[in-house]
């Protein structure tokens, strides 16, 4: 079931559906992970807003902004340290 109304077209219902279906298949996989911080200080170091957001929209000219699409990129995640920890340089 979609929790809220997305549109009234009956062809994007199907979509909508399969979309939320997913989702909700890979939350479902997340939450059997028994991974799990070992502090509150820890949890923190993981959280989202440590990293950067880079706007990735497109402009028709400097300084305009009719996409906003926002990307975020691990780089330092795959080295093995995150912003704002400890072993972050």
């Amino acid at each position: 079931m979609i929790p809220f109304r997305v549109c009234n077209s009956s062809v994007a219902r199907p979509q909508v559906e399969v979309s939320h279906a997913v989702a909700m298949y890979l939350v479902g996989e997340a939450r059997k992970n028994g991974r799990r911080p070992g502090s509150q200080a820890e949890e923190d170091d993981l959280l989202i807003y440590n990293y950067p957001i880079h706007f990735t929209g497109r402009h028709r000219y400097p300084g305009e902004e009719t996409d906003f699409e926002q990307s975020y990129f691990f780089e330092s995640a795959a080295r093995g340290t995150r912003p704002g920890s400890a072993r972050a340089a």
